[in-house]
């Protein structure tokens, strides 16, 4: 079961980084309902920064359950600022979020709020691009030093596809496999979410 799990999170998060945009909200019309479940990719707050130069990540929808990746940009429709890229992760903005099993953060994000991920568990994974001594060097990078207070989650450095357990060949052959057969591997992705939701609860 476990196999089967890991291979199912893997999966979904290839699907996010190819085919989807990750947690703006601009998903094109991606909804899939199943049973009493409805999967929506997550909707994320983000308030303006540096000046109206940028964005930062202020929260994730708390009932969303899945894996993601922080996005490179944001447009805000309602603002004359157009797409400008996100570079922060607010104070507590994953607080609780418990229903994701891993997030990716790429080198575009800066700085990160204090305790941004309270209340994570050892289930749960922070998958960086950038490695531990970059953050700890180069000026660009501002993480609060309490960025990860009361979190339990397995923290990765410069993450690469094969931390996952797999190749990248083989991960492409899964999700070539996955474009072949959506409706199945979905079913069966909803399956594992419906059974990883009756443990939240």
């Amino acid at each position: 079961m476990k196999i089967v799990l890991k291979k199912i999170i893997v999966f979904f998060t290839l699907v996010l980084y190819f085919s989807l945009t990750s947690c703006s909200g601009e998903v094109g019309n991606t909804k899939v309902n199943y049973e009493d479940f409805e999967y929506i990719p997550p909707v994320c707050e983000y308030r303006l920064i540096n000046d109206n130069t940028a964005y930062e990540l202020v929260s994730i929808e708390a009932n969303y359950i899945g894996s993601f990746y922080v996005e490179l940009t944001y447009n805000d429709p309602d603002n004359e600022y157009g797409t400008l890229p996100v570079t922060s992760i607010a104070n507590n903005a994953f607080k609780d979020a418990r229903g994701v099993f891993h997030i990716i953060i790429l080198k575009n994000i800066l700085t990160i709020g204090e305790s941004a991920f309270d209340g994570w568990r050892g289930y749960q994974g922070i998958y960086f691009q950038i490695s531990e001594e970059i953050k700890n060097t180069n000026k660009l990078y501002d993480f609060d030093p309490n960025w990860n207070l009361n979190s339990e989650a397995y923290v990765r450095w410069e993450a690469k596809p094969e931390d996952y357990g797999y190749t990248m060949d083989e991960l492409m052959d899964y999700y070539n496999s996955y474009l072949e057969n959506k409706d199945e591997f979905i079913n069966k992705y909803l399956d594992e979410l419906m059974k990883q939701r009756a443990l939240l609860d």
